[in-house]
This record gives C-alpha cells, sequence and structure tokens, in this order.
C-alpha cells in the first residue's frame, strides 16, 4: 500500500508535493515472434511500467535496440516504428501498457 500511494502523482498534485524521483529500472522482455509480428522482420515491445519515470520512449528503444537516438528518430520518420495507439511518441515519457511494433530493415 506505502509504494501505490508514495508514486501516486494525483495524490501528491492535490497535496502540493513535488516528486523528484532517481532512475527507474526496467526490465524489457522480448516476445516470440510467432505470436505477436506480423513479419519476420518486426519485433514487438511491450512497456510494463508500475511506477511513473522520468524515461524517455527514444532512450528505451535505443537502448534496447543498441541504436543510436538519431537512428531511432529516422526509422520513427520512415514508420518503422508504430504505437498500438497509432500515435508516434518517440519524446513522450514511457507509461504503463504502451506497445510497439519495430520493422527492422
Amino acid at each position: 500500500m506505502v509504494e501505490k500511494y508514495s508514486f501516486d502523482k494525483g495524490i501528491h498534485s492535490k497535496n502540493g508535493v513535488e516528486l523528484m524521483l532517481e532512475e527507474v529500472d526496467y526490465i524489457v522482455k522480448r516476445r516470440e515472434k510467432d505470436t505477436c509480428c506480423r513479419e519476420e522482420n518486426q519485433l514487438a515491445i511491450d512497456i510494463r511500467c508500475e511506477y511513473p519515470t522520468e524515461l524517455r520512449v527514444d532512450k528505451l528503444l535505443s537502448d534496447t535496440l543498441h541504436l543510436s537516438r538519431s537512428k531511432i528518430k529516422s526509422m520513427d520518420q520512415k514508420h518503422l516504428i508504430c504505437e498500438k495507439t497509432g500515435n508516434h511518441p518517440l519524446k513522450s515519457r514511457v507509461k504503463n501498457g504502451m506497445s510497439f511494433t519495430i520493422t527492422i530493415m
């Protein structure tokens, strides 16, 4: 219960608290290709992150794929990175429930 309320942005905002978090650790797990991707050269990444984080999507993808951020940006501009909502949120913060399909060329 303590963890739930200690990371609840709504409670902090309501009480005028500014929360300064250290870097939150994350783990990336890949799914089997046959369960998630239509093409052989596609990769699926699902985000599971219980707590708010300052980590940006482009940084997570860069670290996960071992590519530069500029390469990730270029891939996004070529529509090789798709989020399940259809958005291109590379500069947004990582949120629980995000799901990406990445086409590797």
